[in-house]
């Protein structure tokens, strides 16, 4: 059961506080469920809070006057929960820098390989993070960071490319080769042509193929003689 007088050391507790009508307001949630909640905000409370009462400091028990807000408590809650800031604790600002780090570091795999044409180990992309200094970010976007790290890991790795086949029977194919994507021409058929592409180009090449009718199928991926994926 929640009580302050149990929490001085504030154990298996995230406060979340919002600033308003020159007061703050603050909130008792279980550890990395603020995150979960931002995401799908029709998430049941009773799994994000350890209680519904709001205060004004949570670790010295002081409760807050509402009035102001001239809403039902649930709404106050919702409130502090999307607009509030989370003080964390070391132990869960650790815990999302680890699944951060986890969710790049796959991207990066699926991005890139080492320089004998094998894909890059978890370990190896974690250690290679490591020493190009890289402080990973909280608040930015996963892939975003991912596509920051093989900046700079430059030419000490090669990008992976994939095998896309476009096929159209009464289309010029080389009409859709965008001019802006990166593409390699491996074989050209009647009506089909097969082509390498960079990951990142992929996309734009989908769309475009999408927009015009165009068959496509993506092949195994060039260039890659061995998974080291792990």
């Amino acid at each position: 059961m929640f009580t302050p007088e149990n929490l001085k050391k504030l154990t298996n507790v995230s406060v979340v506080s919002l600033k308003k009508y020159g007061k703050r307001y603050e909130l008792a949630l279980y550890p990395n469920k603020l995150y979960e909640f931002r995401k799908d905000e029709s998430l049941c409370l009773d799994k994000i809070l350890h209680t519904d009462k709001i205060y004004r400091n949570v670790s010295k028990g002081n409760k807050a006057d509402l009035e102001l807000f001239n809403l039902s408590n649930i709404e106050i809650i919702k409130e502090i929960l999307k607009y509030g800031i989370e003080q964390k604790d070391e132990k869960t600002r650790n815990y999302e820098i680890n699944k951060k780090e986890t969710e790049i570091v796959s991207i990066i795999q699926k991005k890139v390989l080492d320089l004998n044409g094998k894909y890059l180990s978890f370990g190896k992309i974690k250690d290679l993070m490591r020493k190009s200094q890289f402080i990973i970010d909280l608040d930015k976007e996963s892939k975003m960071q991912a596509n920051d790290i093989i900046k700079r890991l430059g030419d000490s790795v090669k990008k992976v490319r994939m095998e896309v086949e476009l096929f159209c029977e009464e289309c010029d194919l080389s009409k859709i080769l965008h001019k802006n994507m990166d593409y390699e021409i491996v074989k050209i058929n009647m009506n089909s042509i097969f082509i390498l592409v960079y990951t990142d180009d992929y996309k734009i090449l989908k769309d475009i193929a999408d927009n015009q009718n165009i068959g496509h199928v993506l092949h195994n991926s060039a260039e890659v003689e061995e998974e080291e994926i792990c």
